[in-house]
């Protein structure tokens, strides 16, 4: 019982409902704990620092699964390596871009290792993202390129939506624009099918971004402004924050006159 209930906050957490993602990861932890389930009160606390990470509270995240991997003693490859992949998420958050590439470098081989594809998608995924921070955006797509194609196999709409969003950040970081408003709405189509809401917000500001630098500024803005009602319907205030600042951008010329590309968030 305890596992069946432990997966109704994932699915909240994907249409927008924080609050009860948050009470539910809360009730899994303590079912787990009540029957001494180690692995299950290490997923919930995992659970716990993805929402934290989603809601823009990284340092928060690190605790919880610092928790998280006590109770998988190495144990559980799979947890681990997620564990590894969600810690390597929040310290890029933090800025602290290497400690992030080795924790994402540890997960993959865990996963790998293990003959774990949906954990190795995740890690090539993270290290997509962290290698496009430090500066390395073709080798970026190679990877976001690796984990599509196991997320294709595995059936993973959400994921293969994320990996569309993230390519179209690269491509705009390339000057790609065109590209990367494709990509982007690509990412929206594949999102909007599952209802993965909080993903679609930032579809939308990615889309805006692309068209932004393709020269449609009308639908740009257009765009932006869903994403703006979006955040605000699912009650999200990081992505409010994301939100307002494209917005914000897209309204003052000068900033694109002088810089190039700016990346989702």
């Amino acid at each position: 019982l305890a596992r069946a209930t432990s997966n109704i906050p994932l699915v909240q957490t994907e249409l927008g409902d924080f609050d009860g993602a948050r009470r539910g990861f809360l009730a899994a932890y303590g079912a787990f704990r009540a029957i001494d389930h180690q692995l299950g009160q290490g997923n919930a606390l995992a659970n716990l620092a993805m929402l934290e990470i989603r809601l823009g509270n990284p340092a928060a995240a690190l605790p919880l699964l610092a928790d998280a991997q006590r109770h998988y003693s190495g144990e559980y490859a799979d947890a681990e390596a997620n564990a590894l992949g969600q810690r390597a998420t929040a310290w890029s958050a933090l800025g602290d871009l290497q400690r992030a590439i080795t924790d994402a470098d540890s997960g993959l081989a865990i996963a790998r290792a293990a003959g774990l594809e949906q954990e190795s998608a995740a890690a090539l995924e993270v290290l997509a993202d962290l290698h496009l921070k430090a500066g390395s955006p073709r080798l970026a797509l190679r990877r976001l390129a690796e984990a599509d194609s196991i997320d294709a196999l595995l059936g993973l709409a959400v994921e293969r939506g994320n990996n569309l969003r993230r390519s179209s950040e690269v491509l705009l970081e390339l000057g790609e624009a065109p590209a990367a408003a494709a990509q982007a709405e690509r990412a929206l189509r594949a999102h909007q099918e599952v209802e993965a809401r909080a993903e679609i917000v930032q579809d939308h500001l990615q889309l805006a971004l692309s068209l932004w630098h393709s020269g449609d500024q009308v639908r740009a803005g257009e765009e932006a402004e869903i994403g703006l009602q979006e955040a605000a319907a699912v009650g999200n205030p990081a992505a409010i924050h994301d939100a307002a600042a494209v917005a914000a951008l897209l309204t003052d010329d000068t900033v694109f006159e002088n810089t190039g590309p700016v990346p989702d968030g």
